[in-house]
């Protein structure tokens, strides 16, 4: 038995924190009605003032009839927290995730939303037309769809509130963190210049980095300046430099078995180890 009142001793001082806390960002008007609210509850003998709040563990377990006056409704999330609806315009509205200081402004989200249901329209025309979007883009528009709409619609319960959207759509989709990051980032790029960001990388993992031409003139330019003592390894330090992996965007460095490979690749090599043979041949007729 000591154990058990200890733990909900516990319990309970834990409570009183987020309880003081939760009391100290309430409004004047709302601060009143909770006061009124704990006068109707007497039998309680809890203190809802910020500055004095005392709760025995009896007591602790007689306070759930009083959490509806103090959050008006409290969703609890499985990411570990919970946000609360703006039920009041004088109530906070806390959101599970963390604020978003370059959340696009409403207006703008607003917009945004017809002209994402335009991306997949085929026009009016009988006959069937392929949009030309394929799954991996298909998936991700109905995903900012579906969140502009939990952020724009005024029927929705997270109405005007960007993390809760956000995560709301996320737990519709029965995805996790991830998705909430990528859904954010879609609709921030969608609002600001009407594109759909990521292009689908299917099939591009295993592109060599010549395709990029700059890149490729670059290189080419640094084994010019080598000379004859070109090795994998150097082009490893060249493209390993902070300077060229941000001029190009390379994210990890390569290693020397991939230099290689780049060197004498058989579809696009920057550096034969042997001369060609029309070279060969020219040279030996002369």
């Amino acid at each position: 038995m000591p154990a058990k009142v200890g733990y909900l001793r516990k319990r309970a001082e834990n409570f009183c924190k987020g309880l003081k806390r939760a009391v100290q960002s309430l409004s004047p008007r709302k601060r009143r009605k909770v006061s009124e609210t704990d006068k109707e509850n007497e039998p309680a003998k809890a203190s809802t003032s910020p500055s004095d709040i005392s709760i025995l563990p009896d007591v602790f377990l007689a306070l759930p009839p009083l959490l509806p006056a103090i959050f008006p409704r409290a969703i609890f999330t499985p990411y570990g927290s919970y946000f609360h609806q703006n039920t009041q315009p004088d109530v906070p509205v806390v959101n599970s995730m963390p604020s978003d200081h370059d959340t696009p402004a409403f207006q703008k989200a607003a917009a945004a939303d017809p002209a994402a249901q335009d991306v997949e329209s085929r026009g009016t025309s009988k006959g069937y037309k392929d949009p030309k979007v394929d799954p991996f883009i298909k998936h991700r528009l109905e995903s900012m769809h579906i969140f502009l709409n939990q952020y724009t619609d005024p029927r929705s319960k997270t109405y005007g509130h960007w993390g809760a959207s956000v995560l709301q759509t996320a737990v519709g989709l029965a995805r996790g963190r991830h998705c909430v990051r990528t859904v954010c980032k879609l609709a921030r790029q969608y609002i600001h210049d009407r594109e759909i960001l990521p292009i689908n990388p299917y099939g591009e993992w295993k592109d060599s980095l010549l395709i990029d031409e700059d890149l490729a003139a670059d290189i080419n330019l640094h084994l010019q300046e080598i000379g004859n003592h070109i090795t994998s390894e150097k082009l490893v330090q060249y493209l390993s430099q902070p300077e060229v992996m941000a001029k190009h965007g390379i994210t990890k460095k390569i290693s020397v078995s991939h230099g290689r490979a780049v060197l004498g690749g058989q579809k696009r090599p920057i550096f034969r180890w042997t001369e060609r043979r029309n070279v060969v041949c020219e040279r030996d007729t002369k």
